[in-house]
């Protein structure tokens, strides 16, 4: 443990900030596959049951399998089934589904831009704390003067190097947690897609 903080004191403020982002980017992580978790096993029983939606008699059936489902696909479900019987044309119906997918779509991408802000700023913050921390060693050596100690400049580019390392490590977890919910989401936009073509 001693030397965990040693490493982020020899890295300087930039470890820091790299840190309170690590740990901004594991509560998205959580959340969003917390958010997952929930909605998927819902998911998986409206698919099986869309496809013989239409053969049922009573739309109040045909609701309630769903509307008790806190469930961005069931709720999106139960509306289609609402504008199917509801006296419009279904010009009108697919325009008003398609404004509603747009805002489902919408909020499941809540923290992405995060995600990618993360994935964007923490090398950049890493090469900031690699050019800070050779300033200060090459600054350290010209203090020296004629007594100048390899090791010095060893142990400079060493401490500069940490902050590169941790910008990598906090960058690359967050562009592979924004290529799998992305991913996620497309998948919702095509089970919303097949639910369109099955009921108009």
């Amino acid at each position: 443990m001693s030397e965990i903080i040693q490493i982020f004191v020899r890295g300087g403020p930039v470890m820091a900030i790299l840190a309170f982002i690590s740990v901004y980017l594991l509560a998205i992580i959580i959340f969003k596959l917390y958010q997952l978790y929930r909605q998927e096993s819902v998911e998986l029983r409206i698919l099986d049951k869309i496809d013989q939606i239409q053969v049922q008699q009573s739309v109040i059936a045909e609701l309630r399998m769903v509307s008790s489902a806190r469930n961005p696909l069931a709720y999106f479900l139960k509306e289609c089934l609402l504008l199917k019987h509801a006296e419009i044309s279904d010009e009108k119906a697919r325009q008003r589904i398609g404004i509603l997918g747009d805002n489902i779509l919408l909020k499941q991408s809540s923290h992405l831009r995060s995600l990618q802000l993360v994935a964007a700023i923490s090398p950049l913050l890493g090469l900031l704390g690699t050019v800070i921390g050779m300033v200060a060693a090459f600054s350290t050596l010209e203090s020296a003067g004629q007594s100048v100690n390899p090791a010095m400049l060893a142990g400079g580019i060493w401490t500069a190097l940490l902050t590169t390392v941790a910008g990598l490590s906090v960058a690359i977890p967050a562009m592979v947690a924004h290529h799998f919910f992305v991913g996620k989401i497309r998948s919702l936009e095509q089970k919303m897609r097949h639910i369109v073509e099955v009921l108009f």
